[in-house]
């Protein structure tokens, strides 16, 4: 199963603001809209919805030698979507030039490893970035293997397919970047851009019907 997508910021070895580190801040909050599908009926009935959803920076700090911050609604939480599904809490940890994402049982154990960092936690979460992004790199396989699946391959996106990003996220840096992940039973796909984030979000499962798509459709930036 995969967790994806997202975003942000980056800490010692190189300046701490050198990969956006300034979006790992109590405040920040990016909207995707979409749709989803899932099965019900047992597997029998695939259902689809249009789809609304926030991911929120709440709380945000340096521990050991990371930069973490404890985020609502990360967008890899719409894989295996259900009307019930509702954001949970989950950890970004920024290492050097990576972004690593941990997902948890619980808000209550999130909140716990927030609090009580270590940086042992890296060993259990999931590498979203390896910067800087470039056209066909492949990172995140572990263990390292002599084909593209189980780690992320990266694709430049052509100038002609961009996305004018909505009018209040601000200015975009950059190359964008579409990054996927592909496994047997299923992958995602996210698009993603320097100083703004994560603007597309794409995860499908190759049996069971689960799939969901969004694009970032506004932001909310923290006060100066």
């Amino acid at each position: 199963m995969i967790h994806l997508v997202m975003l942000m910021s980056l800490i010692p070895v190189a300046p701490r603001d050198s990969c956006a580190a300034a979006m790992l801040r109590p405040g920040w909050a990016w909207s995707y809209a979409g749709s989803a599908l899932w099965s019900s009926g047992g597997g029998a009935h695939a259902d689809s919805v249009a789809v609304s959803w926030t991911m929120t920076i709440v709380a945000a700090r340096d521990a050991g030698s990371a930069r973490i911050a404890l985020v609502r609604g990360f967008v890899g939480q719409l894989a295996w979507y259900e009307p019930s599904t509702r954001p949970r809490l989950s950890l970004l940890a920024c290492r050097g030039l990576q972004l690593f994402v941990l997902e948890l049982p619980s808000d209550t154990a999130a909140q716990s490893a927030y609090a009580h960092w270590s940086d042992s936690l890296f060993q259990q979460a999931e590498l979203l970035l390896d910067l800087p992004l470039h056209d066909g790199q492949l990172f995140g396989q572990n263990p390292p293997r002599d084909d593209a699946l189980y780690g992320w391959a990266v694709s430049a996106v052509r100038p002609e397919a961009f996305v004018r990003p909505p009018r209040n996220c601000g200015q975009s840096v950059g190359q964008r970047f579409e990054l996927s992940y592909r496994s047997l039973p299923d992958h995602a796909v996210m698009e993603w851009q320097p100083g703004l984030g994560i603007t597309r979000y794409t995860y499908g499962h190759h049996g069971t019907p689960a799939a969901a798509e969004v694009r970032l459709v506004a932001c909310r930036r923290p006060a100066s």
